[in-house]
């Protein structure tokens, strides 16, 4: 079995997600947004890891994202 890698970024001063980067040798992040590409020191951001598991809206869930999980007997 295959898992999917791949990676999302929380930016600490936006209060976003990023999705669409990646980071060199040097550890500084790329992004395109809007076509405007930048570089950023990756110290402004939590990268989280894609666990392999969707919920029920087929949504991927990431490290530290928060479930709530309910069920009756």
């Amino acid at each position: 079995m295959n898992r999917e890698i791949k990676f999302r970024a929380w930016d600490n001063e936006l209060k976003i997600f990023r999705q669409s980067f990646y980071i060199d040798q040097l550890g500084l992040m790329y992004f395109n947004n809007g076509g405007m590409v930048g570089t950023l020191e990756t110290s402004n951001y939590v990268l989280q890891q894609f666990t392999g598991l969707k919920d029920e809206n087929e949504k991927d869930i990431y490290e530290g994202d928060i479930l709530k999980i309910s069920w009756s007997e």
